[in-house]
Order: C-alpha cells, then structure tokens, then sequence
C-alpha cells in the first residue's frame, strides 16, 4: 500500500474493513491502524470511504461501518467530511 501511495494517480478506497476482522468481536482499534497507513500512504485527498454494502452487514449495519471511517479519521485526522464529499468527487473528475 505505501509503494501504491508513491504514484500520485493512484486512489485509495476504504472499504470492506470490518468483515476482515473477527464479524462478531471486531472493535475499531482494531482497523485503525490499517486506516492509519492509508493515511499516511495517500492522505485525505486520494482517499475515498465505501461501505462495502451489502457485504458489510455479515460484520455490521450499514450505518456503523460507514461510523467506523468517520468516528476514526474525524478523531485522528483533518478533513475527514471533505473526504467524504470533496476528494471522492474530484477523484472521479467531477
């Protein structure tokens, strides 16, 4: 992931986190640092947030996986909500 984050064209997508933990015990603290080195290889502005739907509520509800990225990147990181809207937008040339 850090060598992808080295190539300026390349965008990530957090997606599909909480079913590549343990479904029923799975905590946030869990996935951030997976979250910490996506962040740090492409920053908020080549980050995108998916839920993974319907994939995701084998772990969780729609709703808490998407809480997952916001609960975790707004407590650690800037920007989260222009990550949400304005980076996943300009990556798609909108």
């Amino acid at each position: 992931m850090r060598e992808l984050g080295t190539f300026p064209n390349v965008f990530c997508k957090l997606s599909g986190l909480v079913t590549e933990d343990d479904w029923q015990n799975w905590k946030p603290e869990h996935i951030a640092p997976y979250m910490d080195v996506a962040f740090e290889s492409f920053g908020p502005s080549r980050l995108m947030i998916g839920s993974d739907w319907p994939v995701c509520t084998l772990a969780a509800s729609y709703t808490r996986a998407i809480n997952l990225v916001e609960v975790t990147s707004a407590s650690t990181r800037p920007r989260c909500k222009r990550l949400h809207w304005v980076e996943t937008r300009s990556s798609f040339g909108s």
